[in-house]
């Protein structure tokens, strides 16, 4: 009709009726079992059950009766509770809530981000258990603000690389304007005092076994005195590239605020404070222009600011 709809809360008594019907298809132990076995037996084929966004006990636990402003799990009713569970007002937990709202309401697709879609590829034996297909699903577009600074400079390592492993990828970056023969050098140092003292071994024990051991203690110091001059090398290096490069003593609050990706925080605050409105449109049409071509993925995309 074109009519708009009130949204109606999760917990609105109209939400609980039209779903009872439906999730009492679920209450028998035998049938949650069987779907929790499938479930299991999917994430161990997709990289390990122990990692996976679902599980096999989420679909055992996957029925709450409503309690007042709370729920309970039906398995932790009190014995002396609700004695007819046919009375109780069943919600669903996150193993049965996409089916639900696929039952309640009419989806066209489903936008994911990646967590989401790695959470929905496994709940393909809840759906099969009624006979019903999950919405198609559409990846969410997702992107990265990178300083302009960083995107011109020649020497920057590639941006998926910092986004993997920020403080990783500078000290790499900090190792490349090294000269390339000082750290092999080290490298070297460390290894002829071992060789050094290897060959010094046959001698030792000649004279008293108990020297192998200071011999042995020598070499754990020499190894801790090698690592403190790279250490310094290293830190010399990373002082260094920040001096000449300012920007990057705040890459990991912009790329990771608060350790989370940007799409968690307000991010756009970035280029609207360093360019103004005409940021946002920039960032706007690169974003149309990144759909059109029909990418997939994360994008990165280079404020022009150079912030």
């Amino acid at each position: 009709t074109g009519a708009e709809l009130p949204p109606r809360p999760i917990d609105d008594p109209l939400v609980h009726e039209l779903s009872q019907p439906f999730l009492r298809r679920f209450l028998d132990p035998a049938l949650r079992e069987r779907i929790a076995g499938e479930v299991d037996a999917l994430a161990s084929e997709r990289g390990g059950a122990r990692g996976a966004p679902l599980g096999g006990e989420e679909v055992r636990r996957s029925l709450f009766a409503a309690r007042g402003r709370g729920r309970v799990a039906l398995e932790d009713l009190p014995a002396d509770g609700l004695r007819d569970r046919a009375e109780a007002v069943l919600l669903p937990n996150v193993a049965l809530r996409p089916l639900l709202q696929e039952h309640l309401l009419p989806v066209l697709e489903v936008v994911c981000g990646e967590a989401e879609i790695a959470y929905r590829s496994l709940l393909g034996p809840v759906y099969r258990a009624v006979g019903r297909t999950a919405a198609p699903i559409v990846p969410r577009f997702s992107a990265t603000l990178f300083p302009g600074l960083w995107a011109a400079d020649p020497g920057a390592p590639d941006p998926s690389a910092v986004l993997d492993g920020p403080d990783e990828a500078i000290d790499a970056w900090a190792r490349s304007g090294l000269d390339p023969a000082l750290l092999p050098a080290l490298a070297d140092l460390r290894e002829g005092i071992r060789s050094d003292l290897d060959r010094l071994a046959p001698a030792l024990d000649r004279l008293d076994r108990s020297l192998r051991q200071v011999a042995e203690s020598a070499r754990g110091k020499a190894d801790y005195q090698v690592a403190r001059i790279e250490e310094a090398v290293l830190a010399k290096a990373r002082s260094r590239l920040r001096r000449d490069r300012p920007a990057l003593d705040h890459i990991r609050e912009i790329l990771l605020p608060r350790g989370r990706p940007q799409e968690r925080s307000f991010t756009l605050w970035l280029p609207l404070l360093a360019e103004g409105e005409a940021g946002l449109r920039g960032i706007e049409e690169a974003v149309e222009d990144w759909i059109d071509r029909g990418e997939t993925g994360h994008a990165l995309l280079a404020l022009e600011g150079g912030v």
